[in-house]
């Protein structure tokens, strides 16, 4: 065997993780030859990966699949098409340039096994990574845009009719983007018809605020902005505002959970003398409003039914902060600011 270089081996078209590759060590001191698997080899490659070819620039038609990168160049409407690849194969694509209202529709070879017919390219920056598998190209990856800063960007859905879902950590879904579809709704009856419009639907956070004893407080952050504080307590409860700073469209619902006999207290950070809370309030069936003044810092809502409803925002932050609130109220006792 000492007589055969490598070249003249038999080559193997299909290895596997448990073949062997050559290997030649301490190459500077004593070269020896030794033996790996391709599973090590490749589960230790020691440095950065690189691709040496130079991504085709392209403006219109058919994208090669024999280079991993391909640049697209937009100029008004066009079009981009890519034939099938190989087994495995990942093909990059990078928008370059984009002018003159730029809209390039692009089509991969047509698959049942992709999971989308087109997409989209307008704005530089975006960028996709799809794989060929199973007779098609599937989308690994697509950027909305280049996420440059202090720009207006989109974000836009692949296929009609489909929702995009937002969720947090735990795959709880927080928002969501409505395609059109109908998804589970449902009509009964005759002659009914139902249609789904676009738009955008989320969920608020919740905290159910319990007190066994009098005077407990709960301290509301900016994070907490747009929660519902669903208060159950028989006791009286402080709950404190956030201090406003420049960032201000802080808001909260308080809605009452059960017949509360006593008092709620809603007050501004610090209860400084300088802040204002005004108050619109439908009580006693007629409406009722007072624009408080700078040393309204506290709001009071005592003896309230279950179902009542305080909202609060923010308009201004600082030394003088201002919260408008309006009360829902479920019975005859007006809520009152100080």
């Amino acid at each position: 065997m000492a007589d055969k270089s490598i070249a003249n081996l038999k080559e193997v078209s299909t290895p596997t993780s448990n073949d062997l590759a050559l290997l030649v060590t301490d190459v500077a001191t004593l070269p020896t030859n030794k033996k790996s698997t391709l599973a090590t080899f490749f589960n230790k490659i020691p440095t950065w990966l690189g691709l040496s070819t130079t991504p085709v620039v392209y403006t219109v038609g058919e994208i090669d699949v024999t280079t991993p990168v391909s640049f697209l160049s937009i100029t008004g409407d066009t079009t981009f098409s890519l034939p099938a690849g190989s087994i495995g194969q990942i093909k990059i694509l990078v928008v370059t340039v984009a002018a003159s209202t730029p809209s390039a529709t692009f089509t991969p070879i047509a698959s049942a096994n992709d999971g989308y017919n087109t997409l989209t390219f307008n704005t530089v920056g975006q960028s996709a990574t799809l794989i060929y598998e199973n007779s098609g190209w599937i989308l690994l990856s697509q950027s909305a845009d280049g996420f440059l800063l202090n720009q207006h960007r989109t974000i836009q859905g692949l296929t009609a009719s489909k929702d995009i879902l937002i969720k947090n950590p735990a795959s709880t879904e927080v928002a969501r983007i409505h395609g059109g579809a109908i998804g589970t709704a449902s009509v009964a009856g005759t002659s009914t018809s139902l249609a789904g419009g676009t738009g955008f639907g989320y969920r608020r956070r919740v905290f159910t605020l319990g007190s066994g004893n009098a005077d407990n407080i709960l301290t509301l952050t900016a994070a907490d902005s747009s929660a519902i504080i669903y208060v159950t307590p028989n006791n009286a409860v402080s709950i404190i505002l956030p201090l406003v700073g420049t960032e201000t469209g802080i808001w909260f619902d308080i809605i009452i959970a059960e017949n509360h006999n006593a008092a709620i207290s809603i007050k501004t950070s610090g209860q400084d003398g300088a802040d204002n809370i005004t108050l619109f309030s439908n009580a006693t069936d007629a409406v009722a409003a007072d624009v408080g003044g700078s040393d309204h810092d506290i709001l009071t809502f005592t003896n309230s039914l279950i179902g009542s409803r305080i909202e609060l925002i923010n308009c201004a932050g600082g030394d003088a902060e201002e919260w408008h609130a309006y009360v829902r109220s479920m019975n005859t006792v007006d809520a009152s600011i100080a």
